[in-house]
């Protein structure tokens, strides 16, 4: 055996035990001494994210920020930076569709005043963010009408600009039916809680229902008339508007010239509120073969929510109807006619 390689005769030399010590120092450092908390190079804890897209983190707080991940020299910081608000309602910011609906729906429900104004600001401007379709802008708008339902202390600037956006008829349709629809959830929402809003509130939150109604585009108008209707089932109208909207609806369902879906419309209404006027215009589009079959539809629907048991004639067309070989007319004959036996069965 070559003897440099007997352990047992080996010397050990000077610098390999210096080395030795020198690690042994080294590793009773590391393990048993921790370096202070202000030179610590560990991320800061961050507040929970409320978006899932990559590079927006919706701070749960008065003010959501966009947090950045890491700084130059690589360490993740949190710095202040302008509000994410701010961000997303800049015509001229690059952020996407997607990141920007979902800083909206991050927001927190109670807004300091001056952001709920602001969004308030972007609504009524109309300078929405260039390079989205006009769906998505209208979809941004309709969002953040949302989120300024949730905020108490600026209702009455809300409602002034929901009447605003309703009646404008250079605002594209789809706005101003978004507009009519959060002003009826705003009177809606008053009539469950009555204790906080009284009568004349709730009333003038209908005004532009009313106005739509009887003076607006038949497809605005027919929407119009259903949340009339849902403030009805409310016992929110006086019996005097509860007549004003029989009518309405009657006079819309008769007439030839509007479209189709806003007959339609009316004539849903005229069956749900019972309107026992409603049944000889339902008959004759029912009846009549150069109605579309959406229409004549409607018109049987609504037949069987109206007649009662003196109503012979009708009852036997139902009945006659209920045999025909076209389905899509036999069925709602059919449930017309079962409809029509469940209420003679409570009489």
């Amino acid at each position: 055996m070559n003897p440099d390689l007997n352990i047992f005769k080996w010397k050990p030399r000077w610098w390999v035990l210096g080395g030795g010590g020198v690690c042994l120092v080294l590793w009773v450092v590391a393990v048993f001494h921790s370096p202070p908390d202000h030179i610590t190079d560990k991320a800061p804890d961050l507040p929970v994210a409320t978006s899932r897209l990559p590079g927006v983190q919706i701070v749960p707080s008065a003010v959501d920020r966009i947090l950045p991940a890491v700084r130059n020299d690589g360490v993740r910081v949190q710095q202040a930076l302008p509000p994410s608000l701010k961000l997303v309602l800049d015509p001229e910011s690059t952020l996407s569709f997607q990141k920007r609906l979902a800083a909206v729906h991050g927001l927190p429900a109670s807004l300091r005043p001056e952001e709920s104004r602001s969004l308030l600001t972007f609504v009524q401007s109309g300078s929405y963010p260039r390079g989205f379709s006009p769906s998505q802008n209208m979809a941004l708008v309709n969002d953040i009408l949302n989120v300024l339902q949730r905020q108490e202390e600026i209702r009455s600037d809300l409602v002034a600009l929901l009447e605003e956006l309703s009646a404008n008829p250079a605002n594209p349709p789809v706005i101003r039916d978004y507009a009519l629809q959060h002003l009826a959830s705003l009177a809606l929402a008053s009539a469950e809680d009555q204790k906080t809003t009284d009568k004349g509130q709730r009333v003038s939150l209908l005004q532009a229902q009313w106005r739509t109604l009887e003076n607006d585009d038949p497809l605005l108008a027919s929407g119009a008339m259903l949340r009339l209707l849902a403030a009805s089932r409310q016992d929110m109208l006086e019996p005097a508007e509860r007549r004003r909207l029989e009518k309405a609806a009657l006079d819309l369902a008769s007439d030839s010239k509007v479209p189709n879906p806003a007959r339609i419309t009316a004539l849903q209404v005229c069956g749900q509120l019972g309107m026992a006027d409603a049944k000889h215009v339902a008959y004759s589009l029912a009846s009549s073969e150069n109605e579309s079959f959406p229409l004549r539809v409607a018109a049987v629907a609504t037949l069987g929510q109206v007649l009662d048991s003196k109503d012979v004639e009708m009852r036997q067309f139902l009945q006659t109807l209920s045999q025909n070989r076209e389905k899509r007319l036999r069925v709602p004959a059919l449930e017309a006619l079962n409809g029509l036996v469940r209420w003679d069965s409570t009489l």
